[in-house]
């Protein structure tokens, strides 16, 4: 079993790689924009919102791991996505942008869990 220092640098370092990811899914997606916006909309918003939506999550759990232990931080996290994938199923809106936007979350969302589910296991939770 990792040590609770070795967990938290390796949450850390997933953490910075989804900002990282985050930052230039968003500058890519601002300079299309500028020049077509159309096209930035219908090919280039679906990996803005993933990004958007797992930098969100690491943000949430860089800041917890700093308070609390990693393996609950990871659990806790672990149960939001799963229920995040969960709730997806069954909702919809009547903006078909609307549940293209909620469509790239839950599909964030299961790759997150997935990440986090192997994350444990590589821990030994």
């Amino acid at each position: 079993m990792k040590t609770t220092i070795e967990m938290r640098a390796e949450l850390a370092f997933h953490a910075k790689m989804a900002k990282k990811a985050y930052e230039d899914a968003q500058t890519k997606f601002i300079t299309n924009f500028s020049s077509n916006p159309v096209s930035t909309i219908s090919w280039e918003a679906e990996d803005m919102v993933k990004a958007q939506a797992a930098y969100e999550v690491w943000m949430r759990i860089d800041l917890a791991i700093a308070e609390h232990h990693p393996a609950e931080v990871l659990r806790v996290n672990l149960e939001d996505m799963q229920y995040r994938v969960r709730s997806f199923f069954g909702s919809n809106s009547t903006s078909i942008f609307s549940n293209a936007v909620e469509r790239a979350k839950a599909e964030a969302s299961l790759k997150l869990a997935e990440t986090l589910a192997g994350l444990a296991k590589h821990f030994g939770i």
